[in-house]
């Protein structure tokens, strides 16, 4: 199902999907486009941010170093019916993640886009670029 959760409670067990609408797509058709310039970032109530988000307790798939292909650019494909397994567990048994508030943003470190354009009078905190978690 595609569905916002912005602002709301996930059940445990939920696997969740990221979207990031943006024009920057074009970049990766460039020859010199490089590697992903689109960092995911999932920040925990605590401060943790993480960088990647765990399938099961052997496999984890990273959120940063994304290269958009379209406008409407998912992080993983929404056929798969897989990305962050809210209920992930480590290889002991205990879940890795813990109930809670999570803040979800993406950064674009094009040409150090995030360092050099900033408004004076912008909070220094990542969280007034925040995108909508999508499931």
């Amino acid at each position: 199902m595609n569905k916002d959760v912005t602002g709301k409670s996930v059940p445990v067990g939920e696997f969740l999907n990221f979207r990031v609408e943006s024009n920057v797509y074009a970049v990766s058709q460039r020859s010199d486009a490089g590697a992903g310039y689109v960092n995911i970032r999932v920040k925990t109530a605590d401060g943790t941010i993480y960088t990647a988000l765990w399938q099961n307790s052997t496999i984890s798939i990273p959120i940063t170093g994304q290269a958009p292909t379209s406008s409407l650019y998912y992080w993983v494909n929404v056929a798969d019916q897989r990305g962050w397994n809210t209920a992930a567990m480590d290889i002991n048994g205990a879940r890795l993640y813990k109930a809670g508030a999570y803040t979800v943003y993406a950064e674009l470190d094009l040409n150090r886009i995030k360092d050099n354009y900033k408004a004076p009078d912008a909070p220094t905190t990542p969280e007034r670029r925040s995108v909508p978690p999508r499931r």
